[in-house]
């Protein structure tokens, strides 16, 4: 009688332990306008600067769709849609149960290709995606001092726009209010470089620094060394500090 006690409380423990949740796990559950019910939805590693296996798909039902995946500590991830371009953003730690809505705009390239953009963008259940909002830089100021080229520099537009060859268009910036939209072309690109510069290094001590870096920067050059070169070690070392380091200093990959 005790040998079959004993086997049947280990039974029990181990179908608890089965059916416990991974403290690892995180889940994401979707809610979303716009996307057609039937698409499959992808989540993957974002901020890489490359093309990352998915984590976990699922098939939007209802404008719904439930992600879970095993984490690796505080990471950025993409939500797509298959066979598309554009991105959802939310970053989540181990053990997160994240609940996202959003609405999704759907668009054509050019060449016909699909992508979709999305706005009214809601996460709760996330203290690292509410920190990352919080140290994103704030762009609001950049808008508010951006050159409205179109209104301030109409006349040199149409005038590049009416230009039929290169020689045409360099006598057009050659004038004065050519000269005048470049001076401001390069202010305003100096502003928004020094504005990214400064989110960078006010994070400089830890992993955000070398995240908000990737997540920032359409890529990333020997440009950027000088602001990379002042993280620290604690930064540089860690998982978006290495991508980082081997996207700025490729050659040491093949030493």
């Amino acid at each position: 009688m005790k040998i079959r006690r004993v086997l049947h409380l280990v039974g029990l423990c181990m179908a608890l332990f089965a059916c416990s949740p991974d403290k690892n796990e995180v889940v994401i559950a979707l809610a979303a306008e716009g996307i057609d019910d039937g698409k499959e939805l992808s989540v993957s590693l974002g901020c890489t600067h490359a093309e990352e296996p998915d984590l976990a798909t699922a098939i939007i039902d209802n404008g719904a769709a439930k992600f879970r995946f095993i984490g690796e500590g505080p990471r950025m991830y993409y939500i797509k849609v298959k066979e598309t371009a554009g991105w959802l953003k939310v970053m989540a730690d181990r053990g997160d149960h994240v609940k996202v809505k959003a609405t999704a705009e759907k668009h054509l390239n050019r060449d016909g290709t699909l992508y979709y953009t999305f706005s009214n963008v809601q996460v709760k259940g996330s203290e690292m995606h509410q920190e990352y909002e919080r140290r994103n830089p704030d762009i609001s100021r950049l808008n508010n001092i951006a050159p409205h080229y179109q209104n301030k520099f109409a006349d040199v537009l149409e005038a590049m726009g009416k230009a039929t060859s290169q020689a045409q268009r360099d006598s057009v910036l050659a004038t004065k209010r050519g000269k005048e939209m470049i001076a401001a072309e390069n202010e305003f690109t100096e502003t928004v470089k020094k504005v990214y510069n400064n989110c960078f290094l006010e994070n400089r001590d830890s992993w955000w620094g070398p995240l908000l870096m990737l997540d920032n920067m359409n890529y990333l050059s020997e440009k950027e060394r000088p602001v990379y070169e002042q993280f620290s070690d604690r930064a540089k070392q860690s998982f978006y500090g290495k991508i980082a380091h081997d996207l700025l200093y490729p050659e040491t990959e093949q030493e």
